[in-house]
């Protein structure tokens, strides 16, 4: 039997060790990259809604929309991660509460509404 020498391991330690640190650099750029892409939408989308006469309520109906679709989207994620791991009372549960949550973010006047449909019903208005 050959012994291993400690300069064979420290040199496969170093290969693998400068992969993963190419590999992180790599990552650190792709998300430098995107982050940068995102801030361009953001910016070019801020002069779609500035350009119209009523500035306050077009900003407002796009972070909200933006809101719901992202509402959506997680939804959809904790859902499908849910499936994976067959688990289907959660991922009934994660969609009835992310249905709440996004109705309640495209009519947030709804909690508003049912306060007062429970305060009408409880008696509690005078």
């Amino acid at each position: 039997m050959k012994k291993l020498s400690m300069n064979g391991v420290k040199r496969v330690f170093g290969v693998i060790s400068s992969k993963i640190t190419l590999n992180y650099k790599s990552r650190n750029a792709v998300a430098k990259v995107l982050t940068l892409a995102f801030c361009g939408v953001m910016s070019a989308s801020n002069l779609v809604y500035a350009a119209g006469p009523n500035i306050g309520q077009s900003a407002s109906n796009w972070v909200l929309d933006n809101v719901f679709w992202l509402g959506i989207a997680g939804t959809c994620v904790i859902a499908a991660m849910f499936v994976i791991k067959k688990n289907a009372i959660k991922m009934f549960s994660t969609i009835i509460i992310g249905g709440f949550v996004c109705a309640v973010i495209k009519q947030p006047t709804l909690i508003q509404t049912w306060g007062k449909d429970v305060i009408e019903i409880l008696g509690l208005s005078s």
